[in-house]
């Protein structure tokens, strides 16, 4: 203790004499620095509010300070996975659903409004119109506008005649879609007509004198959808339409003309719900149709219903097990207004495997029972030559199988199949041998099919697919062929964009072996049926495209029924403008 306090003495004693010789050397300093008077106030007094007011910080980006992204590592062997995706693509939502933390009116804004209009014209008087309009109400509702029409004065199919084949249709929808995160809902307005004359109906061709009966047509409803998404999936459709055909009945002018109308009433819907780790489908289709015209009134109704239960499901194996029900009544023969409709009652299993036997290789067999919902305007779309008045059936197969491999080789990608069917309801078509139209059949059948289909994938602004298949149909009772049923057909398909997508190029064709025309084993055949169809399109500004179309591009006029031959290489300039 004496110690630290002589050396704090001694401390205070140095200080004490190096803070006199600093004053003495400022005094003994230059005369001329002149010393600035002290002006820092000594004391501040504060009046009035003290407010502080800091500048506004902004953040500036972290670019250069984060740590780099880590590269994983992967194995030398490893392969892409390029299996299909398993999730149906009905089963997605309408949009992407926001984040919580987003306020609605931070959004995706409402798309702007967005169309075109496309006409055109060229061989044959034929001509060509489209349009299309989409309007954004908000930016989850729109209100789209679609309209077409095509024409034609046709040309002459019978030699040393004047016979043409003149024909105007047209179309359009009116259609509203509402889309949120977990539902959506659409609601439009569907209508079409069409005029053409039956000009391959006999004696056309062979009398002058005879004038081919006109046909006129149209189809209109109101259509409602809900769709549901979630844990819980549900699809619900009420559709209603009213379609009238009216046709002379006779080769002559002025020949008397009938009238054939049918209302139908369609009710379309699926839930898809988890039943433990189970998937559990439940869906139902049910028409109701009103029969009237120049033709006693008639009723009849087809209901198509099943449960699916998904047993597996995995990237290397998934299944499916579950059963339909189908059933159907129609009028047998609406003109002739019999008591006794055409029923038909049944119950089939069905059900789907899949198994991944390899990286790009997928093994599939299926059992997919179905009733067709084909309405009096779909049977006239599939044959618009056929008789007045038919009895609208559908299609009713209790088998339906079918088996193939989904293979994925670089950028091909190949499926072969194998199946059989058996219908004990089946729509056909067959020529009378009498100057009747085309009529409207129905029996058993049975068909043993296989082919294939080659498609290219992952090719920049190219696509194209060709498929072939092989296939034997027998009228079971009569084993004998079905009417206008080709042993082979092949599609095609092909589409590439250039010009830095400024052009685009497609082209779509069918070909078909030669068919009998009755079922009888003398049958004559109509020829192997070739037709394919070119657009193309180039746009020459923002606001303007150039197009082109070829329609029913082959060796010669194609005629996919009897006498109905079609006019050949239908070639067509036109011009779209977009906005």
């Amino acid at each position: 203790m004496p110690r630290l306090s002589s050396r704090l003495l001694c401390a205070l004693f140095i200080l004490a004499c190096i803070l006199p010789l600093k004053s003495v050397a400022q005094d003994e300093g230059d005369d001329s620095d002149q010393q600035l008077p002290e002006i820092a106030p000594q004391e501040i007094e504060i009046r009035g509010e003290l407010q502080l007011s800091f500048p506004s910080l902004q953040r500036q980006p972290l670019r250069g300070f984060a740590t780099p992204p880590s590269i994983p590592s992967v194995p030398d062997g490893r392969m892409p996975y390029v299996e299909s995706y398993k999730q149906e693509l009905d089963d997605l939502p309408e949009s992407l659903p926001a984040p919580d933390a987003v306020s609605q009116t931070v959004n995706t804004p409402a798309s702007p409004q967005q169309g075109f209009v496309e006409m055109g014209g060229g061989r044959y008087r034929s001509r060509f119109a489209r349009g299309r309009l989409s309007l954004p109400l908000t930016d989850q509702q729109t209100l789209s506008v679609r309209a077409d029409y095509s024409g034609l004065e046709g040309f002459t199919p019978f030699s040393g005649t004047d016979v043409s084949t003149p024909a105007d249709m047209s179309e359009g929808v009116i259609q509203f879609e509402s889309r949120h995160d977990d539902l959506s809902i659409t609601a439009d307005v569907q209508g079409q007509g069409q005029g053409y004359t039956l000009y391959g109906v006999a004696p056309m061709g062979r009398d002058t004198a005879a004038v081919a009966p006109s046909r006129s047509g149209y189809t209109i409803g109101p259509r409602f959808q809900l769709r549901t998404f979630g844990s819980v999936r549900s699809s619900l459709e009420v559709a209603f339409n009213r379609t009238q055909y009216t046709t002379q009945q006779a080769a002559r002018a002025n020949a008397p003309s009938a009238s054939y109308a049918e209302n139908r009433l369609a009710f379309d819907g699926s839930v898809t719900f988890p039943v433990s780790s189970t998937a559990t489908t439940i869906d139902a289709l049910a028409h109701r149709a009103m029969y009237s015209g120049d033709i006693p009134e008639a009723s009849g109704y087809r209901f198509d219903g099943g449960l699916s239960l998904q047993l597996a499901q995995s990237d290397i194996f998934s299944a499916e097990v579950g059963g339909r029900a189908l059933a159907f009544e129609a009028p047998s023969n609406p003109e002739l207004g019999t008591a006794n409709p055409a029923t038909a009652n049944f119950i089939a299993p069905s059900g789907r495997v899949e198994a991944t036997l390899a990286p790009g290789t997928t093994l599939f067999a299926e059992n997919a029972p179905s009733l067709t919902s084909d309405g009096l305007s779909e049977l006239y779309q599939r044959n618009p030559y056929a008789e007045h008045a038919p009895s609208v059936r559908p299609t009713l197969y209790t088998t339906k199988v079918e088996s193939g491999l989904l293979l994925s080789l670089g950028p091909l990608r190949i499926q072969p199949s194998v199946g059989y069917r058996y219908a004990p309801s089946f729509q056909y078509f067959r020529s009378p041998r009498t100057d009747d139209p085309l009529s409207v059949e129905y029996g058993s059948a049975r068909i043993i099919h296989g082919g294939g289909e080659i498609a290219l994938q992952g090719i920049t602004d190219v696509e194209a697919s060709v498929g072939v298949t092989v296939r034997d149909g027998e009228l079971i009772g009569d084993d004998t062929s079905i009417p206008y049923f080709s042993p082979v057909v092949a599609n095609a398909m092909f589409s590439v964009s250039f010009a830095d997508q400024k052009g685009r190029i497609q082209t779509t064709g069918t070909i078909e072996s030669p068919r009998p025309i009755r079922s009888s084993p003398s049958s004559p055949e109509v020829g192997t049926y070739v037709s394919f169809d070119v657009e193309g399109s180039y746009a020459v500004s923002s606001l303007l495209d150039a197009v082109i179309r070829v329609k029913n591009l082959g060796p010669g006029a194609p005629e996919k029924w009897a006498r109905f031959a079609r006019p050949p290489a239908q070639f067509m300039v036109g011009f779209r403008i977009r906005w």
